[in-house]
């Protein structure tokens, strides 16, 4: 898995306390970079109700501690967000479709949320079809930015916030 690959090895000083995926999906991602990094508290959220659900599931099939919370993470005023805190790592894949039309208004809202919920020195892993070219995106919301992988679909991109 070219996110799983991205992420060993790279989190300085151990383990990263918390892990915040900001719309979680299925949880894939969020489990996979719990499994990764060895982080004692994880967070998801996302909108749908059956995004939660599943995500709930495949923490628990994968013997992954984590919370799921209902939530617009690309609100800025969501009430669920409010008291997250900060986070020594956060995980991104945002989608680029709305409906069948390709927007990446969202994955913009999606990195300024995980700006304002990034601890200092952390980092924020952002997986996304390759296409969409991202990166200048999150240098210029996030901070510093590379890339850590690529393929003709995905690229993977690490963000710190100095």
């Amino acid at each position: 898995m070219l996110f799983r690959s991205s992420l060993l090895g790279l989190l300085p000083g151990g383990a990263p306390e918390s892990v915040l995926d900001l719309g979680c999906g299925n949880g894939w991602l969020l489990t996979a970079a719990m499994r990764a990094s060895g982080a004692n508290t994880g967070l998801g959220v996302d909108v749908s109700k059956a995004a939660v659900a599943s995500a709930r599931a495949t923490a628990e099939a994968n013997g992954v501690g984590v919370d799921i919370i209902l939530g617009d993470a690309a609100d800025p005023g969501e009430p669920a967000l409010a008291n997250l805190g900060e986070f020594d790592v956060i995980v991104l894949n945002p989608p680029f479709h709305q409906g069948t039309a390709i927007e990446t208004e969202t994955a913009a809202a999606l990195m300024a949320t995980a700006a304002e919920h990034l601890a200092p020195g952390g980092q924020v892993f952002t997986v996304f079809n390759s296409h969409l070219r991202y990166r200048d995106r999150l240098e210029s919301i996030i901070g510093p930015s590379r890339q850590l992988a690529r393929n003709k679909k995905f690229t993977v991109i690490a963000s710190r916030r100095d």
